[in-house]
């Protein structure tokens, strides 16, 4: 709430006169600052371990419903071949993306919170349930997940080998 509140100041609290237009220099203290607000927006902070565990049954509760989707294995009714497969690669793509989305979120709540196991362990648990769904991203993102698999081993002693 306080950063929304500094927000709120960078956004609408010192107007501009019209007659008055800023400087160099006001300009790069402006973008300074809103570049270390958009970074500090970026950041979850999660004060106890029970509010981190909320946030990984959060995403992967998402993944879950993603994944059984009943829309993905209807098909179109009454429609050419070329429309079902257009619309079977549509809805994959669609639960790529969003399987994506939440692995990546775990991943971020495991890694800043790595000396929590349950963490660790639920992200290594959908990684290896979700792998598949990074076969074509770059080769730097599957390395830091292997990455997050042999860390979790290491520190907690969960076994990631045949992940």
């Amino acid at each position: 709430m306080v950063n929304f509140a500094d927000i709120l100041a960078f956004c609408y609290g010192q107007a501009l006169s019209p007659a008055s237009s800023p400087g160099v220099e006001e300009d790069l203290r402006r973008k300074a600052q809103w570049d270390q607000l958009t970074r500090y927006a970026r950041d979850i902070y999660y004060h106890l371990p029970i509010q981190v565990t909320a946030s990984l049954y959060h995403h992967v509760s998402c993944i879950l419903l993603a994944i059984h989707n009943p829309a993905l294995h209807q098909e179109p009714p009454s429609s050419s071949t070329v429309l079902r497969l257009r619309t079977a690669a549509r809805a994959l793509h669609d639960l790529d993306t969003t399987v994506r989305e939440h692995v990546r979120a775990l991943c971020g709540v495991a890694l800043c919170n790595s000396w929590l196991a349950p963490a660790m362990t639920m992200t290594s648990t959908a990684l290896t349930m979700c792998g598949e769904h990074f076969c074509d991203v770059e080769r730097g993102e599957q390395n830091g997940m292997m990455k997050l698999l042999v860390k979790n081993e290491e520190k907690h002693g969960w076994p990631t080998g045949t992940a």
